[in-house]
């Protein structure tokens, strides 16, 4: 499945944004909580790898990597249901490269559960307590994987600064697909939480530029 082009695009964002610009009411513990959103940028999900590989806990560039914030760096979000791939060149996404499949790890289960015996939950819970076996599905899946990255991106991620690699499934192919890259590869920190410490981080970048 690719990601939204177009008009389609375009709809969704203003759809999100008349959604998100508005006051917002709740209740919490009794108490009433009031919050107004007067801004409201939308931008690609996996971008968020990006500023946490470049920005601290304190959202100050990382010196060693303020190369990654300028030029082109891939990223390869592995989730459970889909591989998305995120090209930023400059801050802003390249929509040639960017693009997502169903190769997620959902798919890995799907290989290890060729006679049907497990539900999809039950394989979850046993993948996550490390005791289900992937070795023989594991490299079948890369492939698929891999397959995915170069009818996306071909030979181009050669000319990348760097390729962050985050998700669960990054952690799965932690020992294979960082090589793939050439030592391009960079598994994040916290693969599963990197997308969402790099929105905040970005959120508190952004804040400190303002009030400056």
């Amino acid at each position: 499945m690719d990601t939204l082009s177009g008009e389609e695009a375009r709809t969704t964002v203003e759809s999100i944004q008349r959604w998100m610009k508005a006051d917002h009411i709740w209740k919490a513990n009794d108490q009433e909580h009031h919050l107004n959103v007067t801004e409201v940028r939308v931008t690609s999900q996996p971008a968020g790898a990006l500023f946490d590989y470049v920005l601290d806990d304190e959202a100050k560039i990382v010196p060693e990597r303020r190369s990654a914030y300028t030029q082109e760096v891939g990223i390869v979000s592995i989730g459970m249901n889909t591989t998305e791939l995120l090209v930023v060149r400059e801050k802003v996404p390249v929509q040639r490269f960017t693009g997502a499949s169903t190769t997620g790890v959902r798919r890995l289960l799907e290989l290890v559960n060729g006679q049907q015996l497990y539900s999809l939950g039950e394989l979850d819970t046993l993948l996550r307590a490390n005791k289900l076996d992937i070795s023989q599905a594991l490299p079948i899946w890369e492939r698929e994987v891999t397959g995915e990255i170069e009818k996306r991106w071909g030979k181009a991620w050669r000319r990348f600064t760097a390729v962050i690699l985050v998700g669960g499934g990054a952690i799965l192919l932690k020992n294979s697909l960082p090589y793939f890259f050439n030592g391009k590869g960079i598994l994040a920190d916290d693969p599963v939480q990197s997308i969402a410490r790099g929105l905040w981080k970005l959120s508190l970048f952004q804040n400190h530029n303002r009030k400056n």
